[in-house]
């Protein structure tokens, strides 16, 4: 109904008067001066003092069906809930934001030559996706073992946990090289699902062996090629072709199963 109104403001608002002036009155001019005499009272002032007012409704509404969105267009759920994916959605980009806040902070140990590039979907749409320089804040947010937690206590009455980058270990890099299965160099929060629908719901040895992939897995980003020898064979065809990509690198020539047992040294729990 309103979209037919407004279509035919330019009509006139008297059609059938006998008077010729009346008749050339459109439906804007009525509308006009209706707008100037029941609101006049409405000022700049209060349109932004409204704005202001219903400025966090408007972001959550926003936030809300980008979230929904998102979730609608993924391709693979797994066995994750529609309440694990909304605060997977939550986690992903509040990762992507504390990324781009660390490359502009103080403190030297975090800032970083971040410069957050504009990735685009197979359609050409704008799409939101984590490099590597964002990926350990994400693992901070969803693993206690990759993040360090200090309490901080205000006038001695009330505490608060800060949550901060962990030490940075060539796990990270392996579990990266894992998720990006389209070698990328970059994750899409549907790349992110996955990867933890590979996670979360394992025993214990369909874990030891998702670690056994890590340590033998990775991929080449410049040729899009994935590279699975395992690591001993991975550390000599580096030394023979410099077309093995770096992302298969390590930092000593141990094997899968003497990385895997120094991993789980370093996890003494997940959240």
């Amino acid at each position: 109904m309103l979209k037919n109104y407004f279509n035919t403001l330019g009509d006139s608002a008297h059609p059938r008067s006998d008077d010729a002036r009346l008749r050339q009155v459109t439906r804007f001019q009525v509308l006009l001066v209706t707008a100037f005499r029941e609101f006049s009272i409405i000022t700049d002032e209060t349109i932004s003092s409204e704005r202001k007012r219903f400025r966090g409704d408007v972001v959550d509404s926003i936030e809300t069906f980008v979230k929904r969105t998102a979730i609608r267009n993924l391709a693979f759920t797994g066995r994750l809930s529609k309440q694990q994916l909304g605060d997977l959605h939550d986690t992903f980009q509040l990762a992507v934001h504390k990324a781009r806040a660390a490359a502009v902070g103080s403190d030297a140990r975090r800032r970083k030559a971040y410069a957050p590039a504009i990735y685009r979907d197979a359609q050409g749409r704008p799409e939101v996706r984590i490099d590597r320089a964002a990926f350990p804040w994400l693992l901070a947010e969803l693993a206690s073992w990759a993040r360090e937690e200090r309490i901080v206590k205000n006038a001695g009455f009330h505490e608060r946990a800060i949550r901060e980058l962990g030490p940075e270990h060539d796990f990270v890099q392996r579990v990266f090289s894992l998720w990006d299965v389209g070698c990328r160099g970059s994750l899409a929060f549907q790349d992110v699902v996955t990867g933890l629908d590979g996670v979360l719901f394992n025993d214990l040895m369909a874990n030891v062996s998702w670690m056994f992939r890590c340590a033998a897995e990775s991929c080449d980003v410049a040729h899009g090629t994935a590279c699975t020898m395992p690591m001993p064979m991975a550390i000599s065809a580096r030394t023979r072709s410099s077309s093995c990509p770096s992302r298969c690198s390590t930092s000593s020539a141990t094997s899968p199963a003497t990385y895997v047992r120094s991993v789980l040294r370093l996890l003494p729990s997940s959240a």
